[in-house]
């Protein structure tokens, strides 16, 4: 199996008969193409020889949503004539409970749309391996230390209705932020050919490049912030907005509240005995259909991650975040024009 800089698994590929499958992107895992190889023999002048034709079979996904939050269980799968070749539904901790068509061998994305191993039965999740069957991950939670009060097998805090869990650690990132940025013949785009949004994701993804790694490092297991749930995130907070003016946003509140429930910077907020590393968490939006998105939009939104961070760790008082060109010292903004003064530290410094 290939992956792609962000782990996203292209397709599989066999070092002697090449390519034997390809996922299709857009804005998450949208179908995949079985690669067909035929050969037939054609007589040449120097006698005949071997001509291979690729051919790829498309299949296409249909995916479920749980509320306001997609799940991306997938559901059906139709072929590039539109007939189903495949459809199941689920149990709330992933189970197919009932499936109505006969699966093929290339059918290995199920519940959450994650891989799953045919001979085990069991689904990969990037950290950790879960069986549907039993509703429990087969290896304890790697932030198990963090939360005491909870099984370290359990998946979604035994509650799969009002929770969810992508791969068993505490980073989440959205897969529209990676989708790669290509014409319709696969080509990689030329910046003056891409589109508002386009741009927005090559400006993410040339910082991912330079400082993923650390990312990942700092809120993966083992990582300093591993307790904190970080979320990066395409759009904007309200998904019906049309807004392409506002370039990011950074929402901050307890693991257990929803977007609408979250702190937006509007009001100073008391830390002391609510909050702390092991509740604490920061969804980034990128707004990459912003018109004025620019290479400085995704470090200027880490700043504010990093304010949350310093004070929230502290039990203090995470200051608003009101004008961005302010100078007061108790705003956010005014405290990242403080330079070497500043009460806080760049978490990726």
């Amino acid at each position: 199996m290939f992956s792609d800089h962000s782990g996203r698994e292209v397709g599989i590929y066999d070092k002697d008969d090449g390519w034997k499958s390809l996922n299709l992107f857009d804005n998450g895992l949208i179908g995949r193409a079985d690669v067909i190889y035929d050969t037939t023999q054609v007589e040449t002048e120097e006698g005949w020889v071997d001509f291979i034709q690729r051919f790829d079979e498309r299949f296409y996904y249909i995916k479920d949503s749980h509320r306001d939050r997609h799940l991306g269980s997938i559901q059906v799968t139709i072929d590039q004539t539109n007939q189903v070749t495949a459809s199941q539904d689920y149990s709330a901790y992933g189970e197919i409970w009932r499936s109505l068509n006969s699966s093929t061998p290339g059918d290995r994305y199920k519940f959450t749309e994650k891989e799953l191993d045919i001979e085990t039965g069991y689904a990969y999740h990037g950290a950790r391996y879960y069986d549907p069957w039993r509703g429990s991950w087969n290896s304890a939670d790697p932030l198990e230390d963090k939360y005491p009060g909870l099984w370290s097998y359990n998946y979604c805090a035994g509650n799969p209705l009002n929770n969810i869990d992508p791969d068993g650690r505490k980073l989440e990132k959205d897969e529209k932020l990676f989708a790669p940025i290509v014409d319709k013949k696969g080509n990689q785009k030329e910046y003056d050919d891409m589109t508002d949004e386009e741009r927005g994701r090559f400006l993410f993804q040339s910082w991912w490049n330079a400082h993923g790694e650390k990312v990942e490092k700092l809120f993966g297991k083992g990582g300093k912030y591993e307790s904190v749930t970080l979320r990066l995130k395409a759009g904007h907070p309200n998904q019906k907005s049309t807004d392409k003016h506002t370039n990011g946003f950074t929402l901050w509140g307890t693991n257990k509240n929803k977007p609408e429930d979250m702190h937006r910077g509007g009001r100073a907020v008391n830390t002391a005995g609510k909050y702390d590393l092991k509740n604490l968490a920061i969804n980034v939006y990128i707004n990459v259909n912003s018109k004025k998105i620019n290479g400085e939009t995704i470090p200027h939104e880490f700043e504010h991650v990093s304010i949350i961070i310093h004070f929230v760790e502290i039990g203090g008082i995470v200051p608003k975040a009101g004008y961005a060109y302010s100078r007061d010292a108790n705003d956010q903004h005014g405290m990242m024009k403080l330079k070497d003064k500043r009460p806080y530290k760049n978490i990726l410094e």
